[in-house]
């Protein structure tokens, strides 16, 4: 029965597409000019491209694979009409640019469709994934939040999922009771954050064995371009506290470490976490605190003045910011027990830094930071710090998050100098990765070498895929 429904909607459409095409074309060549005629061959040929999407389903992830065919197949058929046309109404004035109008309507329908696919996309990935529920351990802690202070970072947030999703017109779905992030073209967890959600998944080899086969198997079968889980090596800190020099785990087991978190095991008390760093650091803070900085807290009222310093210190590291939409979102949706503080480092009056930090649990971290250089020069970055420490033990939050770094950079020994504890942070991919975009440091010379306006108005949209 339902092939057969499938059938009739298949002739259904076609003919109703067919109709409109050939109505489209009545008028077209008989009683139009011809940039009207360019006009309304785009948004016919628009249609067809959006109407051949349709056809294959509700996943934006095939839609992906086959929009080029679309967009081909589309101004194929246009070619083929406009030489009949030539052939018999003798019309072959803008031949060539009735096909462009036809390529632009293509492809102006298959992005829009893109960009609206998951409103009403029916994917069955939840539903496959649930077959492997069967074989979970025997013991059923599969994803237990509630074992411990180990469930209860800043990407354990129960709606963060739906801010990301929302923010860059994705999806949430849920992989062996883990909250991914489906883009259309790759399953990732969680795009822009360090980690994805860590429940029992750093704990226990047998949850992190089967829920990875079963992501390897659904790259396979279900055909995505990669698949991205990530999470932080909690048994690394706790057998080791710390990792060697050379970027090895200091156990039997020793891995290579690319990026590592660097997390500050924060006391009740200010004095004692102060007491802990060293006179050199002490005395950077001292020596910013009498240049004239003013650290002031806030929300969504600062993130205009945030979003000045953040969009510059990306341009001249070579990336694209993120949208304000998405820290728009996160100020607003992430909500109690969670909370989203808005920093700005002041000096003289003038806002010189900035940053974005998340508290969650038993986690308070640091997620996006940004200063000039006069601000670097002056140690006002170290009293930022500061600040956001003392506010965290107000908070009562037990960890302090530097946030994510590459092990052994500049920036990365300078959260160490804090005392932090490094915690490695394991990326796992199918197929395993070959670089991609972020490591492509050529694209980021480039970056840097882009007018500034223009990287700010073609950032919105491409930074959204750099995670």
């Amino acid at each position: 029965m339902n092939s057969k429904n499938s059938i009739k909607r298949f002739i259904a459409g076609y003919a109703g597409l067919l109709l409109f095409i050939g109505f489209t074309f009545v008028i077209l060549y008989f009683g139009v000019t011809s940039w009207v005629r360019s006009l309304l061959m785009a948004f016919a040929y628009g249609g067809l491209a959006w109407h051949l999407s349709s056809l294959m389903g509700t996943c934006p992830l095939r839609w992906r694979r086959l929009a080029i065919w679309v967009a081909v197949i589309s101004i194929t058929i246009a070619w083929w009409i406009e030489l009949l046309t030539l052939y018999f109404f003798q019309v072959k004035f803008y031949f060539w640019i009735d096909l462009l109008f036809v390529l632009l309507g293509a492809l102006v329908a298959l992005i829009t469709k893109l960009r609206l696919g998951f409103v009403s996309c029916s994917c069955s990935i939840d539903g496959w994934l649930h077959e492997f529920e069967d074989s979970k351990p025997s013991d059923g802690k599969f994803h237990n939040k509630k074992s411990g202070d180990k469930g209860f970072i800043i990407t354990d947030h129960p709606l963060l999922p739906q801010i990301i999703a929302s923010s860059f017109g994705w999806k949430r779905v849920s992989v062996a009771g883990f909250s991914a992030i489906c883009t259309g073209r790759s399953i990732v967890s969680l795009p822009h954050f360090s980690y994805g959600s860590c429940g029992d998944l750093s704990l226990a080899d047998e949850n992190r064995n089967l829920l990875f086969s079963s992501l390897s198997s659904l790259h396979f079968i279900k055909g995505f371009y990669g698949i991205e889980w990530r999470y932080p090596d909690l048994i690394t800190e706790r057998k080791n506290g710390d990792l060697a020099s050379d970027g090895k785990g200091t156990d039997s087991g020793a891995f290579e470490i690319n990026k590592v978190a660097s997390w500050l095991t924060l006391s009740t008390e200010k004095e004692a976490v102060w007491s802990g760093f060293t006179s050199n650091l002490r005395r950077k803070i001292n020596k910013a605190t009498q240049s004239n900085f003013e650290v002031v807290l806030g929300g969504e009222e600062y993130l205009s003045a945030f979003m000045k310093i953040y969009r510059r210190r990306m341009y001249m590291l070579g990336s694209a910011a993120l949208s304000p939409l998405f820290f728009r979102n996160l100020i607003r949706q992430y909500s109690s027990p969670g909370r989203v503080d808005v920093w700005l480092l002041k000096q003289d009056g003038k806002v010189v830094g900035g940053a974005i930090n998340l508290g969650y649990g038993f986690m308070y971290e640091n997620c996006w930071f940004a200063t000039v250089d006069g601000a670097r020069d002056h140690y006002g970055s170290y009293l930022l710090q500061w600040r956001m420490i003392c506010h965290a033990i107000d908070l009562g939050y037990s960890r302090y998050s530097f946030g994510r770094s590459t092990f052994g950079s500049g920036v990365h020994q300078h959260k160490l100098q804090w005392g932090a504890k490094d915690i490695p942070l394991m990326w796992v991919n199918w197929p395993e990765s070959k670089g991609g975009i972020r490591s492509q440091r050529w694209l980021a010379w480039i970056w840097r070498h882009v007018p500034y306006s223009i990287s700010v108005f073609v950032g919105k949209s491409l930074a959204k895929w750099i995670y």
